[in-house]
C-alpha cells in the first residue's frame, strides 16, 4: 500500500510513479489518496498496460506486470476547518491554513486502519504510518522524494541549529556534511520549518515526523 504525502503534486507524481515501478516487478499495488488528488493519480496509472515502463535500476529485470489500484478516501477537510476541496497545499486559501491541513492530514490517516497491506510506503509527512504498520504488524518504508545528500543537510540543521547562532538573517553558516564540498546557506535560503518559529506552525509538525522516522528505523 502507497500513501503518498496529499500536500503537493511533486509528492503524489514521484509516489505514483514508485507504485508503478513495483507493479513492473510484479508486485500488487495500492495507492491511497484523496478524490480532489485522485484523477491525477489514475491518469499516470491507467495507461501502464500499453505504455513503455519506467526504467529498471542496473542489473534488475522486469517480472510479471502486477496491477496498481488506486484508492480514493474522503478527505476531512470541513472537519479540520477546511473548505471543501482544499486537500493540497496549493489548494488552501493562507498559510494560516497549513496547520489544519496538516490536522486533517492526520484523521485521513485513521481511514488506513480499515485496509490490511502486507507493507506500507509511506510519503515523509505521514508521521502516523509508522504507528498504523506496527499495529498491522507490517513494515513501514518513508518516501522523501530529496537525495541523500539533502537528507544529510537537513538532519544537520536539525541537530545542530547553526542557523540559529548567526545575528543576520543573511549570513551564511556551513553545512560540512561532506568535508570535500563546501555547502554554506542561510536562514533567508531555509524553509520555514527551520526557524525558531513560524507563523505557517510547521516546525513543530516537521519535527515530530523526524523523531517518528528515527524511532522507526530497523523495526516495522
Amino acid at each position: 500500500m502507497l500513501v503518498p504525502w496529499q500536500g503537493g503534486i511533486s509528492h503524489i507524481i514521484p509516489m505514483t510513479d514508485i507504485g508503478r515501478l513495483l507493479a513492473s516487478h510484479g508486485a500488487a499495488v495500492t495507492i491511497i489518496t484523496t478524490p480532489a488528488n485522485a484523477p491525477l493519480v489514475r491518469s499516470r496509472v491507467e495507461d501502464l498496460a500499453t505504455t513503455t515502463p519506467l526504467p529498471l535500476p542496473p542489473g534488475a529485470s522486469a517480472g510479471a506486470a502486477g496491477t496498481v489500484t488506486v484508492t480514493a478516501i474522503p478527505f476531512p477537510a470541513a472537519e479540520a476547518g477546511l473548505p471543501e476541496g482544499c486537500e493540497r497545499l496549493d489548494l488552501l486559501r493562507s498559510p494560516a491554513d497549513v496547520p489544519r491541513f496538516f490536522a486533517a492530514n492526520k484523521q485521513f490517516g485513521e481511514a488506513m486502519l480499515r485496509r490490511r497491506p502486507s507493507c506500507v510506503v509511506a510519503g515523509m509527512c505521514h508521521s502516523w504510518t509508522l504507528g498504523l504498520a506496527r499495529e498491522l504488524g507490517v513494515p513501514c518504508y518513508i518516501f522523501h522524494g530529496f537525495g541523500a545528500f539533502a537528507l544529510l543537510c537537513i538532519e544537520y540543521l536539525y541537530k545542530h541549529r547553526p542557523q540559529e547562532a548567526v545575528s543576520s538573517a543573511d549570513e551564511l553558516v556551513d553545512i560540512p556534511v561532506l568535508p570535500a564540498f563546501e555547502c554554506r546557506v542561510s536562514r533567508l535560503q531555509l524553509p520555514p520549518h527551520f526557524a525558531p518559529s513560524t507563523a505557517m506552525g510547521a516546525g513543530t509538525t516537521m519535527q515530530e515526523q523526524r523523531r517518528s522516522q528515527r524511532w522507526g528505523r530497523g523495526a516495522p
